[in-house]
């Protein structure tokens, strides 16, 4: 028959301790939740769901991970990441979203056989890709900060710099995490609009090229098509950056008004044969987390 689904909310610890002894399959889809750089306390949180739920007789499915970054100072750390090998190890499924994930699987538990597909978010229905209609002399360029990044000041400064002074060049600011990434710019003087969009999917529709710090950035631009310049304050920016053969990915530190005018321009001056090269990794994407969602669902349908 059917399976049935149950939705728990964290903040009931009580039902969520009882659907977690009671599942039949936990399931933590993709993300990057297995890392412990912003706090141990959550990777301790979502550890002891999955060790519950798998000393509870539950099978625990883990696809399309992104693992770390990792603490290692300290004692609790080392332990948390010894407990974290064990949970991976006895995961009745695991699948990878990059190779820098299934590297520390691999160093973490000698588990070389994990197949890597990508991001969940490839899963589902395509973006429409943007197409500006409008005035193509004027390059609207996308621009996501992480507020909480120490670069990211400086970066807005000089954005804003290049939108005084480039002719063909609007800034628009942009925020994935309202009360964060807007706030940034507010400080750095901007007095225009910043972008939100309640449906991710159709924040970049009238973009023309994207730069940006967050990882899920660069993912709706891949979908939908639009050029980016990705600023890797965390590895798993820079990886996926790398699992898309895409050279332009550097470091906050890097990125200077000089390499920001020279990428833009390269982008510029070939965005279509670039937005097609993004059309062609989303799909490769698109199919390799289908054969990997085919591949878990094969397993458990016995």
């Amino acid at each position: 028959g059917m399976s049935r689904f149950a939705t728990v909310s964290r903040r009931d610890p009580l039902s969520l301790l009882e659907a977690v002894l009671s599942c039949e399959t936990l399931v933590i889809p993709g993300g990057g939740l297995l890392q412990s750089k912003t706090s141990i306390g959550s990777l301790i949180y979502y550890l002891l769901l999955l060790t519950l739920a798998r000393v509870a007789g539950a099978r625990v499915i883990l696809l399309c991970q992104g693992l770390g970054p990792f603490r290692n100072e300290g004692w609790p750390a080392s332990q948390v990441n010894r407990w974290l090998a064990g949970e991976l190890e006895k995961a009745s499924y695991i699948s990878l979203r990059d190779a820098g994930s299934a590297e520390i699987l691999s160093e973490l538990t000698g588990r070389a056989d994990a197949p890597v597909s990508a991001d969940l978010a490839f899963l589902g229905d395509s973006i429409a890709s943007s197409h500006q209609a409008g005035s193509p002399e004027k390059l609207r360029v996308y621009a996501i900060l992480r507020g909480s990044v120490a670069e990211a000041p400086s970066l807005a400064t000089v954005l804003l710099q290049m939108n005084e002074e480039l002719e063909n060049f609007e800034l628009c600011p942009t925020a994935l995490q309202p009360g964060e990434d807007d706030e940034l710019w507010l400080r750095a003087g901007w007095r225009g609009n910043v972008i939100y969009c309640a449906e991710p999917e159709n924040l970049l529709s009238g973009a023309d090229l994207l730069v940006s710090m967050r990882l899920h950035g660069c993912i709706i631009a891949t979908l939908a098509a639009v050029p980016w310049i990705a600023l890797a304050y965390d590895p798993k920016v820079s990886a996926f950056a790398e699992s898309c053969r895409w050279k332009f990915c550097t470091t906050p530190g890097a990125a200077d008004k000089n390499y920001l005018e020279s990428k833009l321009n390269q982008l510029f001056a070939r965005r279509a044969e670039y937005a097609d090269r993004l059309n062609r990794i989303s799909g490769e994407k698109k199919r390799s987390v289908e054969e990997d969602y085919a591949r878990f669902k094969q397993l458990f349908s016995n």
